[in-house]
């Protein structure tokens, strides 16, 4: 999400101290409605989201991020707010962004698999444990540091592939439970609001923190 903004000739209107100093308090409201957004935006996903760990709520948190070089400065009256993540795995197009972004507008998506937890793995609060997620368990392509690593067909703690069917963990000689399902097509329901949530931010916020804005560049020029 991009904001800039336009005077229209209201400059034109402003005595030479206000001139000189309408850039600098632009820029400053820019970053601050920006900033009202990121926060109102990060708020706002427990709303939107089972979240069952705080964990996984800072992580997704953090996409929603305004960096150094798209913030606005005098020169250039425009910030930019984004959903950006580390890179996902070398195999797939997309990266860990779109764990959060695919919300905004929805749709069905495909991929070779999706990974989707069995029943029993979680409840309705229960956080899934990490050891058994399919790339700690090897059962999914990883990158370290070094090389890339590709899905093995027997992972660690007894699991293994049924190819075309998804993760399975012996617990006894008996007794095999099944942990992760593959779906190779999912459909997501729009309802993340980033650009509605921009728009509104923009409309309630912008008034007050440009008027505050150039009050500050004001008492503070030189």
């Amino acid at each position: 999400m991009r904001i800039q903004v336009t005077d229209f000739g209201v400059s034109k209107l402003l005595s030479d101290v206000e001139q000189r100093q309408l850039p600098f308090a632009t820029s400053k409201a820019l970053n601050q409605t920006a900033l009202d957004f990121q926060r109102t935006m990060r708020e706002s996903l427990p709303k939107k989201f089972t979240i069952r760990s705080g964990t996984t709520r800072r992580f997704l948190e953090r996409m929603i991020k305004i960096e150094k070089f798209d913030r606005s400065n005098k020169h250039k009256l425009s910030v930019t707010v984004g959903i950006t993540g580390p890179g996902f795995f070398p195999s797939v197009s997309d990266n860990r962004a779109a764990i959060l972004a695919r919300h905004e507008k929805g749709g069905t998506f495909t991929a070779f698999p999706f990974y989707l937890p069995a029943p029993g793995l979680r409840g309705a609060t229960k956080e899934i444990p990490r050891r058994l997620y399919p790339s700690n368990l090897r059962l999914a392509p990883r990158r370290t540091p070094t090389e890339y690593l590709p899905a093995l067909r027997q992972g660690k703690r007894r699991t293994f592939i049924i190819p075309g069917v998804g993760i399975f963990q012996r617990q006894s000689k008996d007794e095999i439970d099944s942990i992760w399902f593959f779906k190779e097509r999912v459909t997501i329901k729009p309802r993340l609001g980033f650009y509605d949530t921009a728009t509104k931010t923009v409309e309630d916020r912008w008034a007050k923190n440009f008027a505050d804005s150039l009050a500050f560049a004001l008492r503070t020029a030189r």
